[in-house]
């Protein structure tokens, strides 16, 4: 397996803790009952806020959910451009 595929997966398997918290945010934001002033928010067992307060859920979840995708775009470069160089 070259590099360039090898990075490819690695960067794909980090997207997908990110997509995760996004759709949990999304979750405790449209779907969940709310019960108290607010959630702390955790990431991969980090504590990034710890009175994150109901109005600034959408911007935690839009910044999760764009960093995600954003990794996910560059693995599928990556991948595009492993395959171009014929070292499959």
């Amino acid at each position: 397996m070259n590099r360039l595929r090898f990075l490819a997966i690695i960067i794909f398997v980090i997207s997908t803790p990110f997509i995760l918290k996004a759709l949990e945010l999304f979750n405790r934001f449209y779907v969940e009952v709310r019960n108290g002033d607010g959630i702390g928010l955790y990431f991969l067992g980090f504590e990034i806020n710890d009175k994150l307060s109901y109005g600034v859920i959408p911007f935690y979840f839009w910044s999760f959910l764009a960093i995600g995708i954003v990794l996910i775009i560059l693995s599928i470069i990556l991948f595009v451009r492993a395959k171009s160089s014929k070292e499959f």
